[in-house]
């Protein structure tokens, strides 16, 4: 789906520009306010993705479902939502952004700059930083993981009950 591919393509994008500058951990320090804030696009972008694929969803179910189809049409063609939408699209957002950016921004930032400034800043600083990251990482990817699986269960949802409905 290009909705889909686009969202990520930009994510992606944004990660890459923010992981250009931030090399070193007093680049990380210089960088945290737009590191933050990419954590906050991240959760409101996989929300207005996954809305977008509710939307989809309904106008695919929508369009199956048109009046001069047969019952055994409508079944048929609602196993295209499952595919397109429940399988391909939703699992393009779980391993790009969930499992994609999130784990490369642990393993960039979390296990990468701050843990190799480990021995060269003062603990309690150091310390203060890195509780701070993983917080935001971690809620951030919970949040993301929250949107997708409640979109994901709706349009599930939404293809059992019509299935069930034509059948």
């Amino acid at each position: 789906m290009e909705d889909v591919a686009l969202a990520v393509e930009a994510l992606a994008g944004e990660y890459e520009e923010i992981m250009a500058d931030v090399a070193s951990y007093d680049a990380y320090l210089e960088n945290v306010d737009r590191i933050e804030a990419f954590y906050e696009k991240a959760v409101e972008d996989t929300a207005r993705l996954c809305l977008v694929l509710r939307e989809r969803s309904a106008n695919y179910a929508a369009l199956a479902l048109r009046s001069d189809a047969s019952g055994d049409a409508a079944y048929d063609s609602l196993e295209g939502l499952y595919d397109s939408i429940y399988e391909d699209a939703f699992e393009r957002v779980y391993d790009e952004i969930y499992d994609g950016i999130f784990d490369d921004m642990y393993d960039s930032l979390y296990d990468g700059v701050l843990k190799g400034a480990y021995k060269s800043v003062p603990y309690d600083q150091w310390s203060n930083v890195v509780s701070e990251e993983y917080s935001w990482w971690s809620d951030a990817r919970s949040d993301v993981y929250s949107e997708w699986s409640d979109a994901r269960s709706d349009v599930y949802g939404l293809w059992s009950d019509l299935r069930g409905d034509v059948y």
